[in-house]
């Protein structure tokens, strides 16, 4: 089993930054670099398709509890993904107070991609960490220059 994560405190409350990352349809309005999405709903069952510079991915709403901020997805395709591959994503939003919030992205996976090479997980943990913290620095500037998110 592999398990990797990020967390990162934003100036925004939960109420304004759930309905954007907790809307499975709603991810290239804050996940940089896409260049192609096609999404068929947002509710548990529904597939998205993502073009990312010349991979293709493709996710599958696992479980999504607007209660509790919290959205689960697999990568069911993609480079090296298949679904044995069990690459299971989870985003939660906490509120932290002050008009405050957390995210928390993690992933656990039961096999390596299979373009990779055994004992290769150190530099797959740290490339994917690296990626989820990029793609948060994106949402948090936009956080940053719209009012409406705050």
């Amino acid at each position: 089993m592999i398990s990797l994560g990020v967390s990162r405190e934003v100036q925004t409350t939960v109420s304004s930054l759930w309905p954007v990352i907790g809307k499975f349809s709603a991810l290239p309005e804050w996940f940089p670099n896409i260049s192609h999405f096609e999404c068929d709903g947002d509710a548990p069952g529904a597939e998205r398709r993502i073009t990312i510079g010349p991979f293709v991915i493709t996710q599958r709403l696992l479980e999504q509890d607007d209660a509790m901020h919290m959205t689960k997805y697999q990568v069911t395709t993609g480079p090296g993904m298949t679904p044995e591959t069990g690459f299971i994503v989870t985003i939660t939003v906490a509120d932290i107070g002050g008009g405050r919030a957390r995210i928390d992205w993690s992933a656990q996976l039961d096999a390596l991609p299979s373009m990779l090479p055994p004992g290769s997980e150190a530099a797959f943990i740290q490339r994917t960490e690296r990626n989820y913290n990029d793609a948060l620095d994106h949402f948090e500037a936009l956080i940053n220059a719209a009012p409406i998110l705050h």
